[in-house]
């Protein structure tokens, strides 16, 4: 078991060190400030602004913006971009990590994704064991490419994908109430989170469904449902102050018509500088067009939680409207961690081929020019 999770922490040690020796030892670099949020998000002296073609930034800099103060944050400093506050789960972690060890906020974004990632490694390699399975598939799951892209550029997924995967495996074990608060969590992480509240209420459907004859099928259901009411509460509680804060309706993030991201992907990796950058993004659209194909297969023969939840991510990444090589890796991450649960559960090997594919291809993109800084 912590072979596994030795071979994901040498990975995201050298990718992290590679990184900050790039960036001269400043942590914010990690964060990627743009110059066309710098006056709104508040760089720290002395910080990394990125300018010219990189001026847009990356979402770090609002989770920046927003640790400094969870519950407070200056959301004008989001300059159109207040669906970021919906995510507050990781901002808030790192300004509490950060108030208890004193370690600076640009520090504190990276330690907080590195540990999140090496704690799910651990918790899938007890959680295989437990079930049959060998550990070491732990190690496909912590070297999928969105836990590496994200932890270098203090996003959210990590703790997300952490938080969705542990819930919904709590609920198909019957721990509803557990699933319960692991998915509060996971839906004040990132507002995408929702589709697992809508699996497991799906679930809950379908299995009030198979036994409606039964006497007091109705009592049951209202009673397994109503714990996964309690995020859904919550996270309504949330949007509906922000939009009181805001004084009008949260933008959503930018999106095309459904699939089309995987066209306009292909377009842009054929115009990336770095001719093994256009391979890599081109081998890994296939790898997601797969997943496509395997997830909806996975709720067509089994439709239950987990493979529901993996047809929602699906969608949600079909209509995403953003660009290799970063976004597509980390976008993907929730899919293909439910597709490997899944081909581990059911034996699918197709399933536990394409997640292996996927894996591999992070110590690919740590050798490719122009993506380590």
């Amino acid at each position: 078991m912590l072979g596994a999770v030795a071979v994901v922490a040498a990975v995201l040690l050298y990718a992290v060190l590679k990184d900050l020796s790039g960036y001269h030892g400043n942590w914010t670099g990690f964060i990627q400030f743009g110059a066309d949020f710098a006056a709104g998000t508040h760089p720290p002296p002395g910080a990394i602004v990125l300018h010219g073609a990189g001026a847009f930034g990356d979402d770090g800099q609002f989770y920046y913006l927003i640790a400094q103060d969870p519950l407070h944050a200056d959301l004008a400093g989001l300059s159109g971009q207040t669906f970021r506050a919906l995510r507050i789960g990781y901002p808030l972690v790192v300004s509490l990590v950060s108030s208890v060890t004193s370690l600076s906020v640009p520090v504190t974004m990276v330690v907080v994704n590195v540990t999140v990632v090496l704690a799910v490694s651990a918790g899938f390699a007890w959680y295989a064991l437990s079930q049959g399975w060998s550990p070491w598939w732990a190690l496909v799951l912590g070297l999928l490419p969105g836990f590496l892209t994200a932890t270098l550029h203090d996003l959210t997924d990590p703790l997300s994908v952490a938080l969705v995967l542990a819930g919904l495996i709590a609920w198909t074990h019957q721990r509803r109430w557990l699933a319960a608060i692991l998915l509060i969590g996971a839906v004040m992480t990132r507002e995408a989170d929702v589709v697992a509240l809508i699996a497991v209420f799906l679930d809950q459907v379908l299995r009030s469904w198979r036994t409606e004859r039964d006497p007091g099928w109705i009592r049951r259901f209202l009673r397994n449902v109503g714990p996964i009411l309690v995020p859904a509460l919550i996270f309504l509680g949330w949007v509906t102050y922000l939009v009181v804060r805001t004084g009008g309706p949260i933008p959503e993030a930018s999106h095309t018509y459904p699939f089309g991201t995987f066209v306009d992907d292909a377009n842009f990796a054929l115009g990336l500088a770095y001719r093994g950058q256009t391979y890599w993004a081109l081998t890994y659209e296939a790898i997601m067009a797969a997943a496509v194909v395997l997830a909806l297969w996975s709720a067509i023969r089994r439709p239950d939680a987990l493979s529901i939840a993996a047809v929602g991510f699906v969608l949600a990444l079909s209509i995403g409207s953003f660009a290799p090589i970063w976004s597509d890796a980390r976008d993907s991450l929730p899919v293909l961690s439910l597709l490997l649960v899944l081909g581990l559960r059911d034996g699918r090997r197709l399933n536990l081929g394409l997640c292996v594919a996927a894996a591999l291809m992070t110590p690919v993109l740590l050798v490719l020019p122009g993506v380590l800084a």
